[in-house]
């Protein structure tokens, strides 16, 4: 999964002082990464899910464009749980290859909503 902790370089400041405000440990974020490695893991019976290596890698590229868009902190979120779903329906080798065209698509997405919630 995609480990996210304070110390995490796609945090900006900003995120940082937000979890920091609101305490939350890295000890929880950390367990979180570990539920959603049981979770997104084949023997859970998620053989179609992406690798954790090209998932870890594609959240980065979707956060990395979302950060320069300025899009809301919030569409990371939707952007990783859209990609999941959308990984459940492909096998792995399909999505493999698929994977940088479906995440520019994913922001693309993600600016659209954006820019229409204003």
């Amino acid at each position: 999964g995609l480990l996210v902790t304070a110390k995490d370089p796609l945090l900006d400041d900003a995120q940082v002082d937000a979890l920091d405000k609101l305490c939350v440990p890295d000890e929880l974020l950390e367990d979180w990464d570990s539920h959603e490695a049981k979770v997104m893991s084949p023997c859970a019976g998620n053989s179609s899910a992406l690798p954790p290596v090209a998932r870890d890698i594609a959240l980065r590229f979707v956060a990395h464009m979302a950060k320069l868009l300025n899009l809301h902190p919030n569409a990371w979120f939707h952007g990783a749980a859209l990609l999941d779903v959308y990984c459940q329906r492909y096998n792995q080798a399909d999505m493999i290859v698929r994977l940088p065209a479906t995440c520019i698509a994913l922001v693309k997405m993600l600016k659209k909503v954006d820019t229409a919630e204003l």
